[in-house]
């Protein structure tokens, strides 16, 4: 069973990375993970330790070659992300494998 969170306890934090501008946001399905997209042509992974103790980490994902505007984690796996670009793509991500 996953940990809860008391919205009481949350504290205003910020995750720097993107170069550009951010266009979307998304939580992984056990709220663990959150992955934004950005003008920058990337989309980054950020590994959210629900005490907020411990640094940010993060995971780049490069390959789109125009703005990545959309994002959206499987409903059901809480490491495969879906990305839509300006590009006219749709990548398919393991945030495992990086």
């Amino acid at each position: 069973m996953t940990e809860s969170i008391p919205f009481k306890n949350l504290h205003n934090r910020e995750y720097h990375g993107h170069k550009k501008k951010v266009h979307s946001v998304a939580w992984n399905c056990i709220g663990t993970k959150l992955a934004s997209g950005s003008v920058d042509q990337t989309a980054r992974i950020w590994h959210i330790d629900p005490h907020g103790h411990a640094k940010a980490k993060d995971i780049e994902l490069k390959g789109h070659t125009d703005s990545v505007d959309q994002l959206c984690w499987d409903p059901k796996h809480a490491d495969l992300i879906a990305t839509a670009s300006l590009d006219k793509t749709v990548r398919l991500w393991d945030a495992r494998r990086r």
